[in-house]
């Protein structure tokens, strides 16, 4: 019998471990780019948050409590938008409620973390947060 390396020892371990070896390299794990910006911090401290729901009925988010927590989103095509604003520099935590259901924002990977609770950050430039 020949010796040789006992993974490679026949074809079907060969092909086992070529797969083994190739297919995390095809696999597209990350997330896609997405044309939608959000949150959108205008020039005035103003923020545009939106996000993609097309077959969600309802959609609102809870917002800095400054204003009023549940300001309903408006659907323009398949993205829902709100202006809330302007905000004093700070940092702010939020998240989109889609059908009764929290939900972090998908294109912000900004995130707070207390416990088993996780929100959405948001970053108000100015001298607070410098």
């Amino acid at each position: 019998m020949k010796k040789g390396i006992f993974f490679l020892h026949n074809k079907q371990n060969m092909l086992y471990w070529l797969m083994l070896l190739v297919l995390p390299f095809l696999a597209q794990a990350q997330r896609r780019p997405s044309k939608i910006v959000s949150p959108e911090i205008l020039p005035d401290n103003s923020v545009v948050f939106r996000i993609k729901a097309p077959d969600a009925n309802s959609v609102s988010g809870t917002w800095p409590k400054s204003f009023k927590n549940m300001i309903p989103m408006v659907k323009k095509d398949s993205v829902y938008e709100v202006k809330v604003g302007p905000l004093p520099s700070d940092m702010y935590e939020y998240e989109f409620i889609l059908d009764g259901i929290p939900t972090l924002d998908p294109n912000s990977s900004m995130v707070t973390r207390d416990g088993a609770w996780i929100q959405n950050r948001l970053m108000v430039p100015g001298f607070r947060t410098d």
